[in-house]
């Protein structure tokens, strides 16, 4: 079980934005007009260095073509406008946040990469069997985001995304149990777990790349195993037009375990039954779920958007390893941002010397 302190004392005071309608600042929660594939694709593979021999198709930037779409949840990590001059678009650094239902409950359903990437906000339902795994709260708790409370299961995916759209008529995601209706009330990463976070951002980065320079296969075997869950849930969406009660059955995909260089980023948890001949000499530790095989179902992203996807280009696209980014908001605040803290603090983690555990990792 978690030790998590805020775990057993969950926090639901309301959170009124400084900026109230008008501006946002470092860690409130908006509601963008993004797809959720963009974060993997564009700041994960398209920046992953590819090592000579390896080739894996490159991807496109998702558009959303769901005038209905609510927006997705995201954490901005810059100061802005959330209402910008006519005819310019919003921009932050970003969190990408996802909702996925049924066997992606579990980590270990998960694409590998998301199994990586993925964060468990509270109250979700693999934090229990993750007592050394980060996971992120809210102020108020995730569960005032969702009127099914008890059951949102969010993923934030741990990579900065700079967006830069528009954001759905709500703007800020709102809390369902605020009092006052007309109110901004929201939500924002509690303080105490900020500087956790920028911490993960930058180890899972540096773990990701880590593996992909010990195997390099990583990246390959990452892409396809994106690509096929990406299928899955195009190819239902298209076949149901919505999200339905009755989701169609999933192949298992096999997959290898996932080992951190990083002592303070918990392995997931996987089947055994799912490891590689090659690596049946490992001990792995395996949590069990109320997920069988006879039972599992394809999830589909909550309040998921049509998305359309350009023609994919194949061409190199030019690598980037930071952890942060260079861009910084439309209008610069008075102090720095937190990407750019972000990105500081990569270049320090780069620059000191970090020994690969040799015996200890394993590919992804």
């Amino acid at each position: 079980m978690s030790e998590c302190r805020r775990c057993a004392n969950p926090l639901n005071d309301e959170y009124f934005p400084l900026g109230g309608h008008v501006e946002f600042v470092p860690f409130d929660i908006l509601a963008v007009i993004e797809s959720a594939h963009n974060p993997v694709e564009q700041e994960i593979f398209n920046k992953t260095m590819r090592p000579a021999g390896i080739s894996v198709e490159m991807f496109t930037k998702r558009t959303i073509g769901d005038s209905d779409f609510e927006g997705r949840p995201a954490i901005a990590l810059d100061f802005g406008l959330i209402h910008p001059a006519e005819g310019e678009l919003v921009r932050s650094h970003v969190l990408i946040t996802a909702t996925y239902w049924g066997q992606y409950k579990q980590r270990r359903r998960l694409p590998l990469i998301l199994q990586r990437f993925g964060v468990g906000i509270y109250q979700h339902a693999t934090i229990a069997g993750e007592p050394g795994r980060f996971h992120l709260h809210t102020s108020p708790e995730w569960t005032n985001s969702s009127h099914a409370g008890d059951d949102t299961n969010a993923w934030l995916i741990a990579r900065v995304y700079p967006f830069e759209g528009k954001l759905a008529k709500r703007s800020r995601w709102e809390n369902v149990n605020r009092a006052d209706r007309n109110s901004c009330s929201s939500f924002t990463v509690e303080e105490e777990f900020q500087d956790e976070l920028q911490r993960v951002l930058v180890e899972t980065w540096d773990d990701w790349i880590y593996s992909c320079e010990f195997d390099p296969k990583t990246l390959e075997r990452n892409v396809a195993d994106y690509k096929k869950f990406s299928n899955k849930l195009a190819r239902y969406k298209k076949q149901t037009g919505k999200q339905g009660a009755q989701d169609p059955p999933m192949e298992m995909i096999q997959k290898q375990p996932i080992r951190f260089a990083h002592a303070l980023l918990a392995r997931p948890i996987i089947d055994e039954s799912v490891v590689s001949a090659n690596l049946n000499a490992l001990e792995l530790q395996v949590q069990p779920d109320d997920i069988t095989e006879d039972n599992s179902t394809l999830a589909v992203s909550a309040s998921a958007p049509i998305e359309t996807a350009q023609a994919s280009d194949k061409t190199a696209v030019a690598s980037d390893t930071s952890a942060g980014h260079a861009a910084g908001p439309s209008a610069p605040p008075p102090k720095m941002s937190y990407a750019e803290k972000l990105k500081a603090k990569a270049g320090a983690t780069s620059s000191q010397s970090v020994q690969k555990p040799a015996r200890q990792m394993v590919p992804a």
